[in-house]
Order: structure tokens, then sequence, then C-alpha cells
């Protein structure tokens, strides 16, 4: 409830990639990471490629999706609010983790056209498209 009253702020993260020239994309979780990641994807003209298994969860999430009987990765995906920083990278994670620490590799970027793909817990793929991406503060649609 903190965290959503009083999000952190990032800034000192993002200046972090910025000034060691660790990052040439990045942007804020707030709409989804579905949202995120098709528009980096898009903007950048590259395909990324994502693991479910590979991203932190708060245990308090994965009891909150048993106990609604919704699928978890629809929380991880189409949730919002997480204000979090996403960004893409060259350098290795542990390079990056000695600028900015509890940062997580959750996939990677390749050549492409602006498609995201995502492996699901079960190893099913997903393609994001935007016919559902979670809330778009700058269309007010869902």
């Amino acid at each position: 409830v903190s965290r959503h009253k009083c999000p952190p702020v990032r800034l000192v993260k993002g200046s972090r990639l910025s000034v060691r020239e660790l990052s040439r994309s990045a942007i804020d979780l707030s709409d989804s990471l579905a949202c995120s990641l098709l528009w980096i994807a898009r903007q950048s003209r590259v395909d990324i490629e994502v693991n479910l298994r590979q991203i932190p969860v708060a245990p308090l999430l994965e009891r909150w999706a048993r106990h609604w009987g919704r699928p978890l990765k629809d929380y991880i995906l189409y949730g919002g609010e997480d204000y979090e920083l996403l960004f893409t990278s060259s350098a290795s994670a542990r390079f990056i983790e000695r600028y900015v620490p509890l940062a997580y590799p959750i996939g990677r970027v390749n050549k492409g056209a602006g498609e995201v793909l995502v492996n699901d817990f079960d190893g099913t793929e997903i393609y994001l498209n935007e016919k559902r991406l979670g809330y778009q503060a700058f269309n007010g649609k869902p």
C-alpha cells in the first residue's frame, strides 16, 4: 500500500545507466510490463524475448493470484503501477549490478521488427500485441 501511495522514484538508477552509457532505452512500468516491452520493441525496431521465470515475484502476488483464480502471468504482464525501471543494455548483468543494484535480467533483445515474445512459466510462447496491454495512461484504455 505504501509503495502505491508513494511510489519509489527511479531517477538515480536511470541516471546511473545514462552516465555510464549502460542503456540506450528505458521506461517505467507504471502502465504494464506488456505495454512497456512493446513500446521499447516498436520504437527501437527490435524484437524482445522475455522469460517470466526470470522476473522476481512477491509471494503476496502469488497468493493473490491463487486466491482470485487468475493466472499469475496476467498480473505480471498486464498489471500496472509497478513504478520500476525497464531498460535494455548490452552490458553483462554482473557489470550492471555494480551500478544498479537489484537489477534483474529478464530477457534479451534481438534484431527484428518490434515483436515481443514472452515465455510463460510452463514454456508456452505468448506474443504480445496492442489488443491486450493493460492500462495505457496516454489513451485511457485498458
